[in-house]
C-alpha cells in the first residue's frame, strides 16, 4: 500500500513539471525555427517575387522577445512599447543595437529573454541572419511583452505584411493599417499600401 502511495504521488508531481517544462523548451525552438522560416520567406520574396507582390507571414515570438531588422547602414533601431520599432529614437524609446553575428550587411535578430537598462536593451539569448545588401527598404521590428500594464504585442502570433517594392527591396509592416499610418520620417511605411 505504501509503494503505490508513493507511486501516485511521484506521478502528480513528475507528469505536470515534465509537461511545463516540455511547453517552455517547445515555444522556444518554435519560434527559434519560424523566425528563420521568416527570413527565407524575405529572401524568396526579394528574389523571386513580381515587384508590388505582397504576403502575409505568421511570426512567433515567445514573451520577453523581439524581432529586429537592420537595414544595411543602420546599425541601431527603437522600440517604442506597443509600436513597431523605428530608426529614429522618441520619448521613452528603448535603443536596440545590431548583434555582433551580424556583418555589416542588411541583418535580422530574435532577441529571446531581454532586459532594459538605462535606456537600452539588453539580449541574453540572440539568433541573427545575414540577408544580402538591399533586400530590406527600411529598419524594422517589434517585440513582445509579457508586462500586463503595458500596452504592447501580447499575442503569441503576429501577422507581417511583406511587400516587394519596385526597386527589388522588401517592406516590412505589422499590418496594412498601421503600415498607412506609421511614422513617416522612419521610412518604414512609405509606398506600402
Amino acid at each position: 500500500m505504501k509503494f503505490l502511495v508513493t507511486m501516485v504521488l511521484a506521478l502528480i508531481i513528475f507528469a505536470p513539471a515534465c509537461a511545463i517544462s516540455s511547453k517552455l523548451f517547445r515555444l522556444s525552438n518554435q519560434a527559434k525555427e519560424n523566425f528563420v522560416d521568416f527570413v527565407i520567406t524575405i529572401k524568396e520574396l526579394h528574389k523571386k517575387g513580381e515587384d508590388l507582390e505582397q504576403r502575409t507571414s505568421i511570426l512567433i515570438l515567445d514573451d520577453n522577445s523581439l524581432i529586429a531588422f537592420f537595414k544595411k547602414g543602420t546599425d541601431t533601431i527603437y522600440f517604442r512599447t506597443g509600436k513597431e520599432a523605428s530608426t529614429s529614437s522618441g520619448p521613452s524609446s528603448l535603443a536596440y543595437s545590431r548583434g555582433r553575428s551580424c556583418g555589416t550587411e542588411a541583418c535580422a535578430c530574435l532577441c529571446r529573454e531581454f532586459i532594459t537598462e538605462n535606456g537600452a536593451i539588453e539580449c541574453s539569448k540572440s539568433v541573427c541572419e545575414d540577408i544580402k545588401e538591399g533586400v530590406l527598404r527600411s529598419s524594422w521590428g517589434m517585440e513582445r511583452n509579457d508586462d500586463k500594464d503595458v500596452e504592447a504585442y501580447h499575442y503569441r502570433r503576429a501577422s507581417i505584411q511583406l511587400k516587394k517594392q519596385p526597386d527589388k527591396s522588401i517592406l516590412l509592416a505589422y499590418s496594412p493599417d498601421e503600415a498607412a499610418n506609421c511614422d513617416s520620417t522612419s521610412g518604414a511605411c512609405e509606398d506600402f499600401i
